[in-house]
């Protein structure tokens, strides 16, 4: 469960270390949407139990997002929550990470991406 966003940050400290053991090529980028997205936000914002990503490489190492998966890290909004093409530009990059380019989406794309998707608890959100 994350209620702040330290605790998000330290999740993904955790699996930057767990990466290394990998080997990567290159680094894996994605951006933070979703409840966890809204914690680097809102001091008052509902605890989530995972964090939904959008991955940004081409090609994802199955290895790799199930490392993901072990931290409560999922892409199942991948191909189903609708943001604007743009979205990257108004993007918070975090920094700290050897193996990871990690993102934060705007609030901005954070609402609409809830809006689209329709979900009650997500009208609550907003």
């Amino acid at each position: 469960m994350f209620e702040n966003q330290q605790q998000v940050i330290n999740t993904l400290l955790e699996l930057d270390f767990d990466l290394d053991e990998k080997n990567l090529k290159e680094k894996v980028h994605f951006c933070i949407f979703g409840g966890t997205a809204f914690l680097f936000f809102s001091q008052r914002f509902r605890a989530t139990s995972d964090i939904d990503v959008l991955f940004l490489n081409k090609v994802m190492n199955n290895d790799v997002i199930k490392i993901f998966n072990e931290y409560d890290i999922n892409n199942q909004m991948q191909g189903i929550v609708g943001v604007p093409e743009d979205y990257m530009n108004r993007a918070y990059e975090l920094s700290g990470f050897k193996n990871l380019k990690v993102f934060v989406a705007h609030p901005i794309d954070l609402v609409i991406s809830k809006l689209i998707r329709g979900d009650m608890r997500d009208a609550t959100d907003v």
